[in-house]
């Protein structure tokens, strides 16, 4: 690299810690912390706010990162290096918060151009990792939330002309979005390195801000989305998963209801996520309520998903000329997606919220009588047996009312046909895997809820059902370790498992 761009690197990087050490009264910032950017943005505002005070430390602060800033706007056509061009705006995201807001009104436009810029150019995803660099995506992210605090209308043009409304804030989406479908799903970038997941994580928080500053249009750029191709469904799943964790979590909800009818076990997790991204969407009343009932019971139906055949994946919501690009090979298996599904179940029934536990009572007691969920009945077993145990742990806390179990259980109406069901099909206690040692346990939790005899069962001084218990649970125990025997590396898996990581 030449020398000059090398100081020029170097000079950049000096501008950003001089930012950071002018900070006062708080704790030092870790740049490498999750929520560093948030964090950055709270500390700098008291520091805008000190630069009239008559200090001359202050004064000499602001005149040093006002020239700094001045000199990489004006400097920047000279640049035609890529990366000293992502270090810069790294650089300006951090000045952007700190410099007084007329320099940086009058420069916005000009910045918010060079990251539209950069977000096109397609040399910048490397062969490593195929994101965005992290240090163009932090700038990006400091400087949409300098806009919010100087004018949010910077991100609208509004100013301008009405035809220009969407443009400025349609094009911040799309390049954020087009970088969000390059990167693909998490687990995607697991092995990818430690800057790819901050990359992803901080062009997430891009979104964040966006969306919490223009909703309706942001909502309706993801759910437009969500009709394209696979890649861009899962893309848009994954913002609006991001999102669900705000205010937008009911109204995003009600937008995906047409993606329930999607056969795409990729698409169908990436929806029961949103249960859990959000802690207060069970909360939600009115129409709502429906919409969310509707994405349990969709989870609670993948519990009970069979391995789909080739041409079944091609069928559902999504044309199947725009999933050219899916193969069979990179679907979730139906163990995987009923494991899944069984963990966004699980994190509710942990929950012991009242709000909650009215919710999941009535739709998992009405799938553990339906036949058809027979390949989910492990699952919705363990996290019925959960949820009692939470319930119970949160009503000796004083947190949830002890009688919600009985109340639920009344309400159902059915407690000898799910006790009949259940003794039925633990009578093969092994087809599917786990199901023996599922019901027996979930029927010890539910004894004195559904029948005065079966609690006196559970309560008798006899040993033998918690004996026979003990026997399905070490034979399910070798079932899964067979199982992990015949998939390819199956035999170092258990080898590793029962002997160490070291071998």
């Amino acid at each position: 690299m030449d020398l000059r761009l090398l100081l020029l690197r170097v000079w950049a990087q000096l501008g950003i810690a001089i930012v950071m050490c002018s900070f006062r009264d708080i704790d030092p910032l870790d740049a490498g912390h999750p929520n560093f950017s948030r964090q950055f943005a709270i500390a700098a505002a008291p520091m805008r706010s000190r630069q009239t005070a008559a200090e001359a430390d202050g004064r000499k602060t602001t005149q040093v990162v006002s020239a700094v800033f001045a000199l990489l706007m004006s400097s920047w056509t000279n640049w035609k290096d890529l990366a000293l061009r992502v270090v810069v705006i790294d650089t300006l995201g951090h000045l952007s918060l700190v410099i007084p807001k007329d320099q940086f009104l009058t420069n916005a436009d000009a910045l918010l151009e060079h990251i539209i810029s950069l977000l096109s150019k397609q040399g910048l995803a490397s062969s490593a990792s195929p994101m965005p660099p992290f240090a163009l995506m932090r700038g990006t992210c400091l400087t949409l939330q300098a806009c919010v605090d100087a004018d949010r209308e910077l991100l609208t043009i509004e100013k301008l002309s009405c035809k220009q409304y969407w443009n400025t804030l349609q094009t911040l989406w799309s390049g954020l979005f087009s970088a969000v479908v390059a990167g693909g799903p998490l687990q995607y970038l697991q092995g990818l390195g430690q800057e790819a997941l901050q990359s992803q994580a901080e062009l997430l928080r891009c979104m964040d801000v966006l969306a919490e500053n223009f909703g309706k249009e942001s909502l309706n750029f993801l759910l437009q989305k969500v009709k394209g191709h696979r890649e861009e469904r899962l893309a848009a799943l994954l913002v609006l998963r991001q999102l669900a964790a705000g205010p937008l979590a009911g109204t995003i909800v009600e937008g995906v209801q047409p993606l329930l009818s999607d056969s795409d076990a990729a698409v169908g997790l990436m929806l029961g996520e949103l249960l859990v991204a959000s802690p207060t969407l069970l909360e939600v009343t009115g129409a709502r309520q429906a919409h969310v009932n509707n994405l349990i019971g969709f989870v609670i139906r993948l519990t009970a998903r069979a391995q789909a055949s080739e041409g079944e994946h091609a069928s559902g919501y999504i044309p199947k000329f725009v999933s050219k690009g899916y193969s069979h090979n990179d679907a979730p298996s139906a163990e995987e997606v009923r494991k899944r599904a069984g963990s966004v179940l699980g994190q509710l029934a942990g929950a012991s919220r009242t709000s909650t536990n009215l919710v999941l009572w009535p739709l998992l007691l009405k799938a553990l009588i339906n036949p058809s969920m027979l390949l989910g009945l492990p699952v919705l077993c363990r996290c019925v047996t959960q949820m009692v145990q939470s319930e119970r742990d949160a009503a000796e806390q004083g947190a949830v009312s002890s009688g919600g179990i009985r109340e639920a259980i009344q309400k159902f109406g059915q407690s000898e046909v799910l006790l009949l069901w259940m003794l039925i099909c633990a009578h093969a206690p092994t087809e599917p895997p786990g199901i023996g040692i599922s019901i027996l346990r979930c029927l010890e939790s539910l004894a004195t809820f559904l029948h005065p005899v079966l609690g006196q069962i559970w309560e008798a001084p006899s040993k033998r059902l918690q004996t026979l218990c003990g026997h399905l649970e070490a034979r399910t125990e070798i079932a899964c370790a067979w199982a992990c025997l015949k998939c390819p590396g199956g035999f170092w898996k258990f080898f590793r498992r029962a002997f160490g990581p070291q071998y």
